[in-house]
């Protein structure tokens, strides 16, 4: 009776420690098949590198269960779905939303600097044939032509010369001779001579000019005079004998 005890004890010990043995061995085997799971999902890239989600959706000609399930896959492993599923895919940012209302409009800037350009010019000139050649004394200077004019009239063959804005204005002016008597010119301004503009030349032949600047008011009308007691005798064309220039500095 003793004997038989001993050996039944020794096959229950020997049926538990192989119980053990095989818990062991499957728990190593559970914990193996994990770490793969987890180092694999490590590597995984859902979504893929362009932001899209990747999956595979049972359809209707599956030969078992499961009609409509949705499974991931990692398309940069190179996971595909089977002829059993339907490829679908989707941005992870999702679609973009429409346009929003305009918001109201800011306020406005500062004004600028004004502009540094002319607001008036122009230029006339003579260009002189043998009957307009010959300037009185005291008369004014005829000019044939016009150049541009801007915010300045002239009527060709005329001597008046009008400015339409007020302000400071530089006139340039010349009147080339063809004898040498003496000669004096200057500008007047709606009929009267302003001194500071009178330019005298005693002698010689040639170019007389003067270059004042003056204070207009709209409508000044201006002239070229020959202010000496001589006649003045031009240059006769093709030759320009005469030309003014208007400048607003202002």
């Amino acid at each position: 009776m003793k004997s038989r005890f001993v050996v039944t004890m020794k096959q229950w010990t020997h049926s538990i420690s192989r119980s053990a043995s095989r818990r062991i061995v499957l728990s190593g085997l559970v914990a193996g098949i994990v770490i793969i799971a987890l180092v694999s999902n490590a590597f995984a890239s859902i979504p893929d590198h362009s932001n899209v989600f990747h999956g595979c959706v049972q359809s209707g000609n599956l030969p078992i269960p499961g009609q409509g399930l949705l499974r991931m896959i990692d398309t940069d492993r190179g996971q595909t779905c089977t002829r059993y599923e339907t490829a679908v895919s989707w941005n992870a940012n999702g679609p973009v939303g429409a346009t929003g209302p305009s918001g109201p409009s800011g306020p406005s800037g500062p004004s600028g600097p004004a502009s540094s350009g002319l607001n008036g010019f122009g230029y006339v000139y003579d260009v002189a044939g043998v009957a307009d050649a010959h300037i009185p004394a005291s008369d004014d200077v005829p000019f044939s032509n016009n150049g541009p004019l801007v915010n300045v009239t002239h009527t060709a063959g005329a001597t008046n010369v009008t400015v339409m804005n007020a302000g400071t204005y530089r006139i340039s002016w010349y009147v080339t001779l063809q004898s040498g008597v003496t000669a004096s010119f200057a500008v007047a301004v709606n009929g009267t001579v302003d001194a500071s503009t009178q330019v005298d030349m005693l002698t010689a032949a040639g170019e007389i000019s003067g270059n004042p600047i003056l204070t207009l008011a709209a409508g000044d009308v201006l002239t070229l005079r020959n202010t000496s007691t001589n006649e003045a005798d031009l240059e006769i064309g093709p030759g320009v004998g005469s030309g003014l220039t208007i400048e607003q500095l202002n």
